[in-house]
């Protein structure tokens, strides 16, 4: 997970690099309509944001990996972790036409969902202070509930050999105690 991690890191940097050089030389030749209008805050929750749902669904992705022998046995795990990337994408979509929405403000507070819902709302209306600390605070909680059930499923899947397990049977490698 460190490693993986490291790695989302070094990604975000290569990505950002190139944006902020841009946006430091040619701000001022580029047309009024191309206008960036993020501050040092938004800034600074961009990048949390990034670093905390990194760390998220590393910890998923590890927890469905240890579960599996193969990348093909793996790929019927992923599906899960996948509609939780998958359904906030598009609830970030369909706030171009409203961003105030019921379903878009209930999805900026909600774990899994907050980690790109809110940074797509925060650019296109203010959001209150206090949605910002119930995502942030969402997202922390998300992180430490995940990491001990991942660690669990990692500590049982990464030892056990033999068939494909169900769902049912990865939900009672929960219960064991080691």
């Amino acid at each position: 997970i460190f490693g993986s991690a490291i790695t989302g890191l070094l990604q975000m940097i290569v990505w950002l690099s190139p944006i902020i050089l841009l946006m430091s030389t040619t701000l001022y030749i580029l047309p009024a309509k191309f206008s960036f209008d993020i501050s040092a805050g938004q800034m600074i929750f961009l990048l949390f944001n990034f670093f905390v749902g990194l760390i998220t669904f590393l910890g998923l992705f590890a927890a469905v990996g240890s579960i599996f022998e193969s990348a093909q046995e793996a790929q019927s795990g992923l599906m899960p972790i996948m509609i939780l990337i998958i359904i906030p994408f598009f609830i970030a979509l369909t706030m171009m036409q409203n961003p105030t929405n019921e379903i878009a403000k209930i999805a900026s507070m909600f774990p899994f969902a907050s980690i790109i819902v809110m940074p797509a709302k925060m650019m296109l209306v203010d959001v209150p202070t206090w949605q910002f600390i119930v995502a942030i605070v969402v997202n922390i909680l998300t992180v430490i509930a995940i990491f001990p059930i991942a660690g669990k499923i990692y500590s049982v899947g990464i030892l056990r050999t033999g068939k494909k397990p169900k769902w049912s049977e990865v939900i009672k490698w929960l219960k064991y105690n080691y």
